[in-house]
C-alpha cells in the first residue's frame, strides 16, 4: 500500500530504539549547550556557479567547518519536541529549502525518509512548498518532550512507568493531560473513547509482538513506549494535522465508495463517493484541503487514518499534481480513525466467537434483535476490542467468515440472475490461517469482475494476532489480464508445466516505456497495458541435474508483476529482436519469461512427484485418468492434495510416501544456517516451493 511507504523505516526504529528492552532513564543535568556562533569564513563562499552547465550560483557555503557542524547538531538535537509543531529547530510548516540552513547536512535518505545527524528524520512532501509531513525522533536525541504542568521531565528514554498505576494500567489520565495541554478547549469526556458521530482524538494500541505501547494524538503525532513495568520512551513521532473527514461517514467494502455527512450552512448534507470517480469529483465533496503526495506510480491524500488514491494516467517527471479527470484507484483504512463498514448497504456485527454476520439493512440501526447484542464492525472504536481478541481460533473465524460474507455480497451485488455480464466472483481467500508465527497475521481477500465493462473490485482485510484493529484496502481491477492472474493462482497449478497464473515460462513478453530509474515499466497483455514496477538484475535461485547431482544456480533476471505473479524474464537484445522480426516502431522491449511465482496461493500443486497416491485425480467415467492411465482410486483417495498453507510437516509427510523412484527433491540449507527446511526443489519438473513460518506460502516454476 501507498500509506505503508514509509513504514519499514519507522519499524526500523523502533528495533533500533530496543523498545523490547527499554533504554536507561536519561541521565539528568543539564543538556548539551550550544557552540560558539557559527561564523562563515569569507573564503568558503562560492565565486562562481556550482552548476558545471552554467546557471545560477547556489549561494550556500559548500562545506562548513567539522566544529561548526557538531555544534549545531548538539544545539539542534537539545531542542524541544513540541507534538504537532516541530523539533530540532524545524517545525511542520519549515520548508525543506529553510530546512538547509538550520540543520546539519543530511546524512541520508531512504523509503521516503530524510536523516539528520540530530537524530531526527524528516518526510518531505514532494511538491511545492516541500513542507513536513512526518518526523520521527528517536533514541540519541536530547531535547524534552513538552508535557502537561506537574509532569517530570521527560526525554527520549525516560521512563512512565508511574503512570501507568494499577489504579490505571493504560496510563489514561496522562493521555488525557497530555491531549488537553494541545486543546485547552476540549471537552472533558475521554479522548480515548469514541462512538459512530464522532473518532476518538487519542488511540491506545499494545503490540505484544514488538513489545512496545503506541500513543497515538490524532492529528499531532504520538509515541512509542516499551511494553514493560519501566514504560521507556523509545520513539516520538510528529504529524501533519490533517484533518478528517465529516461525521457519520461509513465505508461500504462490496461497492468501494464512502457514505458520509458535512454540514453547508445549518443543514447536514449527505454524499457518496468512491472508487471509480474522477480526483475532481473528490475534490469538490471532500470539504478538508489536504497536500496531495506523489509517487512514481501514484498520487495520494491522507486523512488522519483513511487513504485515498489513484494509479497514475501518465508517468513523466513533471507530473506531480493530478490532473481533475484522474480516477480514484484506492482506498486504505487503518486504525488510526473511526469509521463504520458496510456490506452491499449492510451493517455487519460480530459475535464472540468473530463470526461475522449482516443486519436487515442499513436503517436497522444498532441492528436486528438476533445480533442485537453483538459488536458492530467500528474501525478504531473500542466495539472492536471482543472480535479483535488474542484469542487465535476467534480473530481466524472473524477473517473466514467475513470472507464468506464479502463474496456473497459481490454475488448478489454483480453476478445477478439474468445479467448478460459476465461477472468472474472471486473466491474468498484466507492466508497466514496456518502461520506457525506467534502472532500471525490473518489476510482475508474477496473480489468480483466484469469482463464487459472491463473493471472490478479487489478488497483485503487484515489482522493481526498482537494487534487489537484491523485495516482494510479497497482497489479497483481494471485489468482482464489482472482478473486472469488472480483467477489462475486459485487453481491447480501443475508442475512441471511451466504455466501459472495465465503466463507460460519460454514465451516472449511485451515491455514498454522502462523506466529504470524510477524502476517501473508497461506490461502489453492480450493488447492491454499494465503499469508496473520494474527491478533489473535480480537474482533467483534454482537447481538442475547435472550429472545426475542436483546443482544449485543463481538466474540472474529483470521483474516485473501482473496480478501478484512475479515474472522473471531476460530482455532481448537488438540483434535477436531483429532476426525475430518483431516490432519496435511503438518503443517496445522484448523479454523471455524465465521463471513464475506466485505467493499467498489460493490453490494446490499437482504432479510434484508424479505420485498418483497423494494426487487428487481427474477420473472419466471409465475409471481412466488423464491418458488412459488406470488410477487407483482407493489410494489415491486415501492421500491429500498439497495445498497452499499447509504446513512443513505435513507436507514432508506426503512427500515421504511418495514413489522414491519418481519423487527427486533437494533441501538446501536454511538461509540462517538453521535446520529448517524453508525451501524445497524438485529439479525434475523445474519446481520449487518456498515456506514462511513452516507455511507452505510460494511456488516458483522455472
Amino acid at each position: 500500500m501507498v500509506y505503508g511507504f514509509r513504514a519499514t523505516w519507522v519499524a526500523a526504529l523502533l528495533i533500533g530504539t530496543g523498545c523490547s528492552r527499554s533504554p536507561q532513564q536519561y541521565g539528568g543535568g543539564e543538556p548539551p549547550k550550544a557552540g560558539p556562533q557559527l561564523t562563515l569564513a569569507s573564503e568558503n563562499l562560492p565565486s562562481a556557479p556550482t552548476n558545471e552547465l552554467g546557471g545560477l550560483v547556489d549561494g550556500r557555503v559548500l562545506q562548513e567547518d567539522p566544529n561548526a557542524i557538531d555544534n549545531k547538531i548538539r544545539f539542534n538535537s537539545s531542542k524541544p519536541i513540541i507534538l504537532g509543531v516541530g523539533a530540532g529547530g524545524i517545525t511542520m510548516n519549515t520548508t525543506y529549502e529553510e530546512s538547509r540552513d538550520i540543520l546539519a547536512p543530511e546524512w541520508f535518505t531512504s523509503d521516503g525518509l530524510t536523516f539528520y545527524r540530530e537524530f531526527l528524520a524528516v518526510g518531505w512532501r514532494e511538491q511545492d512548498p516541500r513542507k513536513a509531513d512526518l518526523m520521527v525522533i528517536y533514541n540519541g536525541y536530547t531535547g524534552p518532550l513538552q508535557m502537561p504542568d506537574g509532569y517530570k521531565e521527560v526525554r527520549i528514554g525516560s521512563e512512565l512507568g508511574e503512570y501507568f498505576t494499577a489504579e490505571d494500567p493504560q496510563g489514561r489520565k496522562m493521555i488525557n493531560d497530555m491531549w488537553r495541554m494541545m486543546n485547552p478547549t476540549a471537552d472533558e469526556g475521554d479522548c480515548l473513547e469514541g462512538n459512530l458521530a464522532k473518532q476518538p482524538s487519542c488511540i491506545l494500541q499494545v503490540n505484544n509482538e514488538a513489545g512496545q505501547i503506541i500513543v497515538f494524538f490524532q492529528g499531532y503525532g504520538g509515541m512509542i513506549l516499551s511494553n514493560d513495568e519501566r514504560k521507556a520512551l523509545g520513539l516520538v513521532l510528529l504529524q501533519q494535522n490533517l484533518p478528517g473527514f465529516s461525521i457519520g461517514q461509513a465505508f461500504d467494502l462490496v461497492k468501494g465508495e464512502f457514505n458520509g455527512a458535512k454540514k453547508e450552512e445549518d443543514k447536514i448534507v449527505r454524499y457518496k463517493f468512491g472508487i471509480g470517480q474522477s480526483w475532481g469529483e473528490l475534490n469538490e465533496i471532500v470539504s478538508a484541503k489536504t497536500d496531495t503526495s506523489v509517487t512514481a506510480t501514484n498520487f495520494f491524500k491522507p486523512y488522519n487514518g483513511i487513504y485515498i488514491w489513484l494509479s497514475k494516467s501518465k508517468f513523466d517527471f513533471q507530473y506531480i499534481q493530478p490532473d481533475s479527470s484522474e480516477i480514484v484507484t484506492d482506498v486504505a483504512i487503518t486504525s488510526g480513525v473511526t469509521i463504520s463498514l458496510l456490506i452491499n448497504g449492510r451493517i455487519p456485527y460480530v459475535s464472540k466467537t468473530g463470526t461475522v454476520k449482516s443486519s436487515a439493512g442499513i436503517s436497522s440501526g444498532s441492528g436486528s434483535s438476533s445480533v442485537a447484542l453483538t459488536p458492530q464492525i467500528v474501525i478504531g472504536s473500542s466495539a472492536v476490542e471482543n472480535p479483535f481478541a488474542t484469542d487465535r481460533s476467534v480473530k481466524l473465524n472473524f477473517a473466514t467468515s467475513l470472507g464468506k460474507l464479502l463474496e456473497k455480497g459481490f454475488r448478489s451485488t454483480y453476478a445477478k440472475s439474468g445479467s448478460e455480464a459476465d461477472v468472474i466472483i472471486l473466491p474468498s481467500l484466507v492466508t497466514g490461517q496456518y502461520s506457525t508465527a506467534l502472532y500471525p497475521e490473518f489476510i482475508t481477500t474477496a473480489g468480483y469482475f466484469d469482463t464487459n465493462k472491463g473493471d472490478g473490485l479487489l478488497v483485503q482485510a487484515s489482522t493481526s494476532l498482537g494487534l487489537p484493529s484491523v485495516s482494510f484496502y479497497a482497489s479497483k481491477i481494471q485489468h482482464m489480464a489482472d482478473i486472469r492472474a488472480l483467477m489462475g493462482v486459485l487453481k491447480p497449478t501443475v508442475a512441471g508445466s511451466g504455466s501459472l497464473g495465465g503466463f507460460n515460462v519460454g514465451d516472449l513478453l511485451t515491455l514498454k516505456d522502462v523506466d529504470r530509474v524510477r524502476k517501473e515499466a508497461t506490461v502489453v497483455i492480450d493488447g492491454e497495458e499494465i503499469r508496473s514496477a520494474f527491478e533489473e538484475r535480480q537474482v533467483i535461485k534454482v537447481a538442475y541435474f547435472e550429472a545426475d547431482k542436483v546443482q544449485e544456480k543463481n538466474m540472474i533476471h529483470d521483474v516485473v508483476w501482473a496480478g501478484g505473479v512475479r515474472i522473471a524474464h531476460a530482455m532481448l537484445d537488438h540483434a535477436t529482436v531483429e532476426a525475430m522480426g518483431l516490432p519496435t516502431d511503438q518503443g517496445q522491449s522484448y523479454a523471455q519469461i524465465l521463471a513464475l511465482t506466485a505467493s499467498g496461493h489460493g490453490g494446490s500443486i499437482e504432479n510434484l512427484c508424479d505420485a498418483s497416491e497423494f494426487m487428487t485425480p481427474s477420473l472419466s467415467g471409465d475409471g481412466l485418468g488423464e491418458g488412459g492411465a488406470t488410477v487407483d482410486t482407493t489410494e489415491a483417495e486415501a492421500g491429500s492434495p498439497i495445498k497452499f498453507g499447509m504446513l512443513d510437516n505435513e507436507f514432508f509427510s506426503i512427500i515421504d510416501n511418495s514413489n522414491p523412484k519418481t519423487c527427486k527433491f533437494f533441501t538446501p540449507f536454511n538461509s540462517l544456517g538453521l535446520d529448517v527446511k524453508d525451501t524445497v526443489y524438485f529439479p525434475q519438473v523445474r519446481t520449487k516451493v518456498i515456506f514462511k513460518d513452516r507455511e507452505l506460502s510460494a511456488l516458483t516454476l522455472y
